[in-house]
């Protein structure tokens, strides 16, 4: 039976094991829960069900840089990816402390209550899968990281665990070349996820090393 994931502080020392994951009572009214709750359904279906089935090379990319995902609704999987944002900038947690959407989450909040998706590529998200150690140990445990606020090319972008997968997002209007490749998830496109064997200290300049390789392998000419 699935689970919110276990947590981890950013400090690997201070780990929180419950079963239950962090919740925060005093966030959301009766209706909105159940609204994010779909939302929490829709990005577990793809990330913990269809993902492994679904997974391929790319034909054009290098099968250890890239797989693709086909037959998903990516936008609902951003809409997922948006919405553990958003709600970690309102949650008043100790845990969610380092994110911060500034005057962006209160678009972020109305874009979330619309029903349909048209709106989700106004946000960059790119998603990285990690296959190596020394945090896939951590990762196959169900548990999280804290979600980290830095800087992508002068913007403000926040890196988000979602395990065993990382996603990077930014919500601002000016958004890194880095995020807005070929490789970022789009609506209506098929998903495509950087493969990473390893975290460390730079993991950042590596993300973006990966994308710039995926971007450059794209816009050659595809094989037929």
């Amino acid at each position: 039976k699935d689970f919110p994931p276990k947590v981890l502080s950013d400090q690997l020392q201070h780990m929180q094991l419950s079963r239950n994951g962090i919740y925060d009572p005093k966030l959301l009214c009766a209706d909105c829960e159940t609204r994010m709750g779909r939302f929490d359904n829709e990005g577990i279906d793809v990330l913990l069900h269809q993902y492994d089935r679904l997974a391929k090379p790319v034909p054009w990319l290098p099968k250890e840089l890239v797989l693709g995902v086909s037959g998903i609704e990516v936008g609902r999987l951003k809409r997922f990816i948006l919405s553990v944002l958003w709600r970690a900038h309102a949650s008043q947690l100790p845990f969610f402390e380092k994110t911060n959407l500034g005057p962006y989450a209160d678009l972020l909040r109305s874009h979330l209550k619309l029903d349909h998706l048209d709106w989700v590529d106004r946000y960059a998200v790119i998603l990285v899968r990690f296959d190596g150690r020394p945090l896939t140990g951590l990762f196959e445990r169900g548990i999280m990281l804290s979600p980290i606020r830095e800087r992508i090319e002068g913007c403000w972008c926040h890196r988000i665990y979602l395990p065993p997968f990382q996603t990077i997002v930014c919500v601002t209007q000016k958004q890194p070349k880095a995020l807005t490749s070929p490789i970022a998830l789009r609506l209506g496109s098929e998903m495509l996820v950087l493969q990473q064997s390893k975290l460390g200290p730079n993991v950042l300049a590596k993300i973006q090393r990966l994308v710039q390789h995926a971007q450059s392998a794209l816009e050659r000419p595809r094989r037929q």
